[in-house]
């Protein structure tokens, strides 16, 4: 059974940032969304997502690319590819000027199939997915606090308010070879996802998320009182997020 989508969609540069450094892009004909987080500082995380985008919108489009839903394997071989390339792309424009060196990029990105969503992160941005009203972040924070908490290092309570808190542990423009996470899921009628940059995840607990998604029905509504909700507690980073309604 093929599944149609509807979404909705919003960025803002919250109530602290002179500018937005997140960037995403939508090919609704390839049911394919992407979000990317920039970081660094002379509007370098600005350049670095808005050329993520632009070469993963470029790219990443399944007639090109041939991606099959009954062949991840080979899904990701050629993810990878292009997303390393945009890696090095983005390496190169550092390396170029002396004010952009440090700059990078979270991507994260959903590719919907017939039956099935496949799911790819570098970073700390995040996919939830609510399903028969529960919410479950289906994508792992690459951040070090994180890796703490999976090793039980850190408490939940010390993670919140810890000073590295927000060190990222893999970026676009970091490191040579990028490693990024991917997951497969099968999709219902009824599933609602959130693909969002930590703007909102940092502002809003999951808990509030839920309360939101469960609440408004029509998808970009949806994104629209969440951005509220982040602004009205704080709005402390830019803030983006698409909603996705499976149909």
């Amino acid at each position: 059974m093929a599944f149609k989508l509807e979404y909705g969609v919003v960025t803002d540069r919250g109530k602290k940032r002179e500018i937005n450094e997140d960037s995403f892009t939508v090919i609704s004909k390839d049911q394919i969304f992407i979000v990317a987080d920039g970081m660094g500082g002379h509007y370098g995380g600005e350049i670095a997502s808005n050329l993520a985008i632009e070469i993963l919108k470029n790219k990443m489009k399944k007639k090109e690319l041939s991606l099959d839903e009954m062949a991840p394997e080979e899904n990701i071989k050629k993810l990878d590819s292009i997303i390393n390339h945009t890696n090095d792309e983005i390496r190169k424009k550092a390396k170029d000027s002396s004010v952009y060196n440090d700059m990078g990029t979270t991507v994260i990105g959903g590719i919907f199939f017939k039956n099935s969503a496949m799911l790819f992160h570098i970073g700390d941005s995040r996919i939830y997915l609510l399903r028969e009203d529960e919410l479950i972040q289906v994508t792992y924070d690459h951040s070090w606090v994180n890796e703490q908490l999976r090793y039980n290092r850190l408490s939940t309570k010390e993670a919140k308010t810890h000073k590295w808190k927000n060190v990222i542990m893999r970026a676009l423009g970091g490191q040579d070879n990028i490693i990024p996470e991917y997951s497969q899921i099968d999709v219902s009628s009824g599933d609602k996802f959130i693909i969002c940059s930590d703007g909102l995840s940092d502002m809003v607990s999951d808990r509030g998320i839920a309360r939101i998604v469960k609440r408004y029905d029509d998808p970009q509504t949806t994104a629209n009182v969440l951005l509220r909700d982040a602004l009205k507690k704080g709005g402390l980073d830019n803030i983006t997020i698409i909603v996705i309604k499976v149909v």
